[in-house]
């Protein structure tokens, strides 16, 4: 008998085991199908991607964006959109919200369509386009239809209520495995303490840019003496996002990235600050970078914290000018381009006589319409804040106001001087337009203007010369303020010829 009752107590274990094993699993199959029934657009997209177009007006994408298409495609591969369009025309909900995400092979960069219909759609769309419903590719218990449309081939899906397409097969069937995983972009912690700021507003079109892969390859198309300034893994932000703007011929970018790059990380706690001196800007500057800190110990502490390698004469060098702002920009004469660093600083504290160099006197001060240029006992201190520009040198210098101009030789500063008697960067009407896109307070900011395709070809590589963004950039400017809750607010202008 206790035998009896010992197998018996034994089988009710076992069985228990077995009904919570089978609760769990039930539980389980029950929230996965949920969950995929229920399915985000975002969860379409695998995780290995560049770029996110989130359009939740998608009347306003395709009228604004047709001005825009040839730089378009050569920075997001949109040539297929007007392929994806043809399929939303065919479908009855007006201006449906869509995501197009780009994802790179091994030599392009190819595009993912989704969006939202139902079942009686899909079948209408498979009649509209004389397409036998028994006619299909079998994967994953789905089915893929291929059809040809603008001189492209399409491969298309259904499923969870959810049309998928894309001219890459491959990349089809990785987004159709990925509806089905229970982990997608929306698990990683990062993407979507980002994506929050995306899902509030539903009103306004958005890109997100996986940065650090998305740039991958930009030090491939740079000429050679231009790569080592643009350190990828390190210095971007992993995610940004931001609302999109277009019109005839401009794009604005607005939102934010995450702070998780090594640069961003100098503005740690700094208060942004207003005003650039362009009254010190000659009208030949045809770019400049800025950099606002104006707690200056905290900018060193914040430095010092997060380079173990940190070089203390580029500190003490600092903390000699203790600049509240720094500006970077180059003047070029003919083939000979002349390197700028104005400082924002205390005069009242830091006195000229502190930054004059050894064995200084009246007799070794050069004299230039009315200015006098004067040889200084610093070097350099670009490591600190950016590799993003051409080092400038302090060996020699001159006062204007509250600020010190910087450059490497008198001759340098001679033409510097001559330049801005002939008129100041205010009188350029794309910088104009530049400031227009940009908040008035930040703590970086950058100007790049191209008054012919000839001033930015210098920077890449032949065969990138011929390019339509290359040969077509007008205006390109950025700004950003310090990290407010891990995040970055950032600002994007570009204008095209």
């Amino acid at each position: 008998m206790k035998r009896f009752t010992d197998n018996h107590k034994w089988w009710v274990i076992i069985g228990t085991a077995l009904v919570i094993v089978a609760i769990g699993t039930g539980i389980f199959f029950y929230h996965n199908f949920f969950r995929q029934t229920n399915a985000k657009l975002i969860e379409t997209v695998p995780p290995e991607v560049s770029f996110i177009f989130q359009i939740n007006d998608n009347e306003t994408f395709v009228k604004k964006s047709s001005s825009l298409l040839p730089y378009l495609n050569e920075l997001f591969a949109m040539d297929a959109v007007a392929g994806f369009e043809s399929f939303v025309d065919k479908f009855p909900t007006k201006n449906p919200k869509i995501i197009i995400s780009g994802h790179q092979t091994a030599d392009k960069t190819v595009l993912l369509f989704s969006t939202k219909i139902d079942e009686r759609t899909f079948r209408e769309l498979l009649s509209t386009l004389r397409i036998d419903p028994r006619n299909y590719i079998s994967f994953e218990d789905a089915k893929i239809y291929t059809f040809g449309t603008h001189f492209k081939r399409f491969n298309f899906t259904y499923q969870n209520n959810i049309f998928s397409a894309s001219e890459e097969i491959e990349l089809l069937k990785k987004s159709m495995v990925q509806l089905r995983h229970p982990r997608n972009l929306l698990s990683n912690k990062d993407f979507m303490h980002l994506y929050k700021m995306v899902e509030k507003n539903e009103k306004q079109n958005w890109l997100i840019l996986n940065s650090r892969q998305y740039f991958a390859n930009i030090p491939d198309k740079l000429a050679s003496q231009y790569k080592q300034n643009f350190n990828i893994d390190k210095s971007l932000s992993s995610w940004s996002a931001y609302q999109i703007h277009l019109s005839d011929n401009e794009l604005k970018l607005t939102g934010f990235s995450l702070d998780d790059g090594t640069f961003f990380q100098k503005f740690d706690e700094q208060p942004a600050a207003k005003g650039t001196p362009s009254f010190l800007m000659p009208l030949n500057c045809n770019y400049y970078i800025s950099f606002r800190v104006p707690d200056k110990n905290q900018f060193i502490k914040q430095y010092s914290e997060n380079n173990s390698a940190a070089s203390s004469t580029a500190i003490n060098q600092y903390k000699a000018l203790s600049p509240s702002a720094t500006y970077y920009f180059s003047l070029s004469d003919d083939s000979i381009a002349y390197h700028y660093l104005i400082a924002k600083v205390d005069t009242n504290s830091i006195k000229t006589e502190a930054l004059l160099g050894a064995n200084q006197t009246p007799d070794s001060i050069i004299y230039y319409s009315k200015n006098s240029i004067y040889k200084s006992n610093l070097t350099d201190f670009n490591d600190l804040l950016s590799s993003f520009h051409h080092k400038a040198s302090l060996r020699y210098f001159i006062k204007q106001e509250e600020y010190y101009i910087f450059s490497d030789s008198p001759v340098s500063l001679e033409y510097y001087l001559k330049s801005l008697a002939t008129g100041t960067i205010d009188n350029n009407q794309q910088y104009k337009f530049s400031k227009s896109g940009l908040p008035t307070e930040s703590n970086y900011e950058l100007f790049f203007y191209s008054e012919k395709p000839e001033t930015i070809s210098q920077y890449f590589i032949e065969s990138e010369t011929t390019s339509n963004v290359v040969k077509g950039l007008s205006v390109f400017s950025l700004s950003f303020s310090a990290p407010q809750d891990g995040l970055v607010p950032t600002y994007v202008y570009i204008k095209f010829r």
